[in-house]
Parts: structure tokens; C-alpha cells; sequence
């Protein structure tokens, strides 16, 4: 199970935004939101697809999720993300900026 919020894993995730030549001024909103641990745990683990159902759309913005997650998955992974009346489907591999 994954939860959103502050854990280990937020921590894990800034470690991930930093490598991926992100050094954000402070600590982002986002490396507590669930598609960004997932990613996390995608990289981690090489796992290559996942599908994720969650109560909300992924964040917008300028350091939002959808902005990130292609950043922090690794090339060829996909993180497919539901949410109420929403779907979309991230692919990993990107440069920031994306």
C-alpha cells in the first residue's frame, strides 16, 4: 500500500528529482503525492508498468506530477493513473526541463 503524506519515501523521492537535475527551492508539495511514490518505487524496483487508481487527477503546474512523473520514471516505464473522470498515462525518460 502506498500513502500519501510525509514518510521515508518523500525523502526517496527528492533523492530522485535531485539526480534528475531538479534542485527546487524548498521542499515540494509533491513528493508526498502517491503517483510520485509509485514512480519511485518503479525506479527502484524496475518494474516497467503500473497502473494506478487514485482519489484525485494528478497535480498540475510547473513542479506538479504531470509535469515530474515522466521526469523520475526511468526510460520505458509507464505509470497509467486513474482518477474520478480522469486517465492518463505517463511515460518515463524525460529530460527537465520537460
Amino acid at each position: 500500500m502506498v500513502i500519501s503524506g510525509d514518510d521515508a519515501e518523500s525523502a526517496e523521492v527528492t533523492e530522485l528529482l535531485t539526480q534528475a537535475g531538479l534542485n527546487p527551492r524548498g521542499t515540494l508539495v509533491t513528493i508526498h503525492h502517491v503517483e510520485m511514490k509509485v514512480a519511485k518505487r518503479m525506479a527502484k524496483t524496475g518494474t516497467r508498468e503500473v497502473t494506478l487508481v487514485i482519489n484525485n487527477r494528478a497535480c498540475e503546474g510547473f513542479m506538479g506530477c504531470r509535469k515530474l512523473l515522466p521526469v523520475i520514471l526511468p526510460a520505458g516505464c509507464t505509470l497509467t493513473v486513474y482518477g474520478p473522470g480522469y486517465h492518463e498515462v505517463f511515460t518515463g525518460g524525460k529530460k527537465w526541463p520537460s
